[in-house]
């Protein structure tokens, strides 16, 4: 834990993750469905 504290630059965790957060990301979403049943509409029986 010492070699951590002493590598550490800040003790305020917000601050330093507010760096890298952008808000809402425009390539983020839902992840997509590899299954062959999202890809391909279920058949219908008739």
């Amino acid at each position: 834990m010492k070699e951590v504290e002493m590598r550490r630059k800040t003790k305020d965790f917000h601050a330093v993750l507010s760096r890298y957060d952008f808000g809402e990301l425009i390539e983020a979403g839902p992840a997509g469905c590899d299954s062959d049943k999202c890809m391909m509409p279920e058949p219908t029986l008739m």
